[in-house]
């Protein structure tokens, strides 16, 4: 942090590891309690470094929630538009449409909208915090997997297991 300030940086954004891609490896994902810790951490440097920075894991709330499909998209290199870079599922190639009608595409509207999604927004990342709710979108609307991520498959029980221990964790500390 030190060095990023004497370098000049006033602004950052800390993103914490997402388990996307063929080659995704959960080992390194932050466990929920790690992922807490660097929370506190990171509120303590609020307070003590001239540093403004933004959270992506736990800053979302200040959003109304996850931005994905909503505030911010990702077109990955082979044009297909994802709700986020950590959703690598899409229905709509901008190739192949403009944009304007993918954005009204009944995929994203989904995961714009979807009342599971917004329940609670301090925790809605489509990854980490409802993955049971985007398989289902991507199941209903056909998304094709964009970059051989296993979200679907053998990465399903590691992000519903990380969802639960967070969700647990979460209301253990507001007790």
């Amino acid at each position: 942090m030190d060095a990023m300030i004497d370098a000049g940086c006033v602004f950052g954004w800390f993103f914490p590891l997402m388990p996307v891609g063929s080659c995704a490896v959960p080992q390194l994902m932050l466990t929920p309690y790690q992922k807490m810790q660097v929370k506190d951490r990171l509120a303590e440097m609020r307070a003590t470094k001239p540093l403004l920075f933004f959270d992506f894991g736990h800053d979302e709330w200040m959003a109304g929630g996850c931005l994905a499909g909503r505030k911010m998209l990702h077109v990955n290199s082979q044009g297909g538009v994802e709700p986020c870079m950590f959703t690598q599922f899409a229905v709509d190639n901008v190739k192949d449409k403009p944009y304007v009608e993918v954005l009204r595409s009944k995929f994203l509207g989904k995961v714009r909208d979807d009342g599971r999604i917004r329940a609670n927004p301090q925790k809605t990342c489509l990854v980490t915090d409802v993955p049971e709710v985007f398989r289902a979108i991507v199941n209903e609307e056909g998304a094709k997997n964009q970059s051989g991520d296993t979200f679907m498959t053998t990465m399903a029980p590691v992000v519903d297991t990380f969802a639960r221990e967070d969700k647990a964790l979460h209301e253990a500390e507001k007790k």
